[in-house]
């Protein structure tokens, strides 16, 4: 249990510094009034930002035994994941009126596609999670393999950030970066879990980003 809850702690470190490290200088702007935004992308940013906080903070409460505060700060985290979801398909839905993004009308339809699905899959597997609070690897898993939904959009807009271009295109290269670095983690936790704690969670989230991964990429050549 304690190896499972160290990779954890990790995966929401790195989900937290990518975060701050991506984001900093537009949240900076925005607290300064040099750039606005959307409501939806402002309660987005935030709810997510508050989101992650309270997943790096669990792991601790229940190694030092504080179940009742792991229980309340879960409340909280269940509002938090309601305002991500309808947050998200508000944007994917935002793009549309937006004629600045120079995106085609096919390539909106396809964002959304992947938007919705992606938190049809996120909303799924934190449900699952909450189901299985009496078996605590399986609560952690589920809670770990929705994170990782999160994880790729942060991966995506980091490398975007720092123009990283290996193959025809920024969003190319981000893209392949991102589903390669999720599936090889989806993978690893499926090995590192697999004899003693099963690895089904893992194992479902590696199936149901397929199809986003598809359309990304043959958007995004």
């Amino acid at each position: 249990m304690k190896n499972t809850i160290k990779r954890t702690v990790f995966l929401y470190s790195l989900l937290l510094l990518l975060i701050v490290l991506t984001f900093y200088n537009s949240f900076f702007r925005i607290v300064t009034g040099e750039r606005t935004y959307s409501v939806s992308i402002l309660i987005h940013s935030f709810a997510l930002l508050i989101w992650v906080i309270t997943l790096f903070i669990q792991p601790f409460l229940i190694l030092i035994k504080k179940a009742d505060w792991h229980k309340r700060i879960g409340r909280i985290s269940r509002a938090i994941v309601i305002v991500i979801v309808i947050s998200t398909l508000i944007i994917g839905f935002e793009l549309f009126g937006n004629q600045h993004t120079g995106m085609t009308l096919n390539k909106k339809y396809a964002v959304l596609f992947c938007q919705t699905l992606g938190m049809i899959l996120f909303s799924s597997l934190y449900y699952l999670a909450l189901k299985s609070t009496k078996k605590i690897i399986l609560h952690i898993q589920f809670i770990t393999a929705s994170t990782i939904i999160i994880l790729g959009p942060v991966i995506f807009r980091t490398v975007q950030k720092f123009q990283l271009s290996y193959f025809e295109s920024i969003e190319l290269t981000a893209n392949i970066f991102t589903f390669s670095f999720l599936n090889l983690l989806l993978i690893c936790l499926a090995w590192a879990d697999f004899k003693k704690n099963g690895a089904r969670p893992y194992l479902m989230t590696l199936i149901g980003i397929i199809p986003i991964e598809i359309v990304q990429i043959y958007f995004s050549l």
